[in-house]
């Protein structure tokens, strides 16, 4: 009886619009942050912990079950909005999640700080250098190109090194080129479009060559040839 019963549970179907699914997705997730904050609270020994704060805590890491299961690549919502068990399933997994909700989003928050570090990586690696002249190159292929002879020497310190993004006293160290006027340099360039200028996470303004840059980099390269 039981596996008849498994059986057809399986099998219902549920044609549920988006917007009653995202509604029916939005109670689902509210409540079993409830629940499982709720018993998250009751299983803890801490005679400090606020039962308020277990609840809130459990209701973000419901929340985040979604973006979990779309960092894993799961199927789940999709099929939960055709077949009934996977709606009890998604249910649970909302709750286990806020039952162990520290835990829960100390490995997301890890996991979202992993993916987002190799694609940073992957990112760099894809990068490809234009092809510069080893030789000096004639003041007229630089003047026809828009760049004086310390523009050309700066763009090519950018694609020289080992860093996509160098800061300005290591490009004025390996440029040869005093503060002032590697500063003026850049600015120049900048204003070009051929080199991009960002903050890091310190706020420290860092420099790359932009893809108008590469662009003229490889021209000049090919006309030095």
């Amino acid at each position: 009886m039981s596996e008849i019963l498994s059986s057809t549970i399986t099998k219902v179907s549920m044609p549920l619009n988006d917007i009653t699914y995202a509604w029916l997705l939005l109670v689902i997730i509210v409540l079993a942050g409830i629940v499982g904050g709720t018993a998250s609270y009751f299983l803890s020994e801490s005679e400090s912990k606020s039962p308020v704060k277990s609840i809130v805590i459990g209701v973000v890491a419901s929340f985040i079950v979604p973006v979990f299961l779309n960092m894993i690549s799961s199927n789940l919502l999709i099929e939960a909005q055709q077949k009934i068990d996977k709606i009890f399933i998604f249910t649970g997994f909302c709750v286990l999640a806020a039952v162990f909700s520290r835990n829960f989003l100390e490995n997301v928050y890890n996991k979202v700080i992993q993916q987002v570090g190799n694609l940073e990586k992957k990112v760099e690696d894809a990068v490809v250098e234009p092809n510069t002249p080893d030789n000096e190159v004639s003041a007229d292929l630089l003047s026809s190109s828009g760049l004086t002879p310390q523009q050309y020497k700066v763009l090519r310190e950018l694609t020289s090194g080992k860093f996509t993004y160098r800061t300005l006293s290591g490009l004025r160290k390996d440029s040869g080129l005093d503060r002032a006027n590697c500063e003026t340099v850049i600015n120049e360039l900048i204003a070009k479009s051929h080199v991009n200028a960002k903050p890091n996470k310190e706020n420290k303004i860092r420099y790359s060559i932009s893809t108008q840059g590469r662009e003229i980099l490889g021209g000049i390269s090919i006309n030095s040839e």
